[in-house]
């Protein structure tokens, strides 16, 4: 078994004019589908069964662990944006981003603030640790923050090909962009139902 690329959530054109279609093209038939591809010719060449993403984020092969989390990174993001999502979170998660950073507004700028701070590729997430706390954090190149200590709720990516064809080198405009698309009803799902991920048992 080999890994296919997921179908997306929406049309291509849906998320304009905040993210153009030429953008999603690139970045999901592109930078998406290649990942896949080199996941499953490594796959193919070290002789390993491909069972799940979150499994194979487990992996020994680190090559094998990066492009996993790549995949499983790339899924989640185009479910986190939505032209029809909710405009806010539900009362609990909203009550838990007012207590942790103020309002809805002061998370958006916590967000981009920390976004416009890191320094090359990487991942942005809103997590909740297991211990109950939301936190913003930032993983490098592919690394993913679905761990066993925490949940994402929330994913962006900070990799340049989600935005150079729409906004060069303006990673703050595409931050800005990305307010009007969090889709908050997948985030309270992830919320609500937690992803789970432990190792596998040796």
């Amino acid at each position: 078994m080999s890994f296919e690329l997921p179908a997306l959530p929406y049309d291509r054109h849906s998320l304009e004019p905040h993210l153009s279609a030429t953008t999603l093209d690139a970045h999901y038939s592109g930078h998406h589908l290649a990942c896949l591809k080199r996941l499953n010719a490594r796959l193919e060449n070290t002789g390993q069964t491909a069972g799940s993403l979150e499994l194979l984020l487990w992996s020994e092969d680190e090559e094998l662990a990066w492009l996993a989390a790549e995949a499983w990174n790339h899924t989640f993001y185009w479910h986190c944006l939505s032209p029809w999502g909710s405009a806010t979170p539900d009362a609990r998660l909203g009550a838990d981003i007012d207590t942790t950073f103020g309002s809805l507004s002061a998370l958006h700028d916590a967000i981009e603030a920390a976004a416009l701070n890191h320094f090359g590729s990487g991942w942005l997430w809103l997590v909740r640790r297991s211990r109950g706390p939301l936190e913003i954090i930032i993983t490098g190149d592919g690394q993913t923050a679905l761990a066993a200590d925490r949940t994402p709720l929330l994913g962006i990516d900070l990799w340049e090909h989600a935005w150079y064809l729409d906004y060069q080198n303006d990673r703050a405009a595409y931050l800005k962009a990305i307010r009007s698309l969090i889709n908050w009803d997948f985030v309270t799902q992830n919320d609500l139902n937690p992803i789970s991920i432990a190792p596998p048992a040796q």
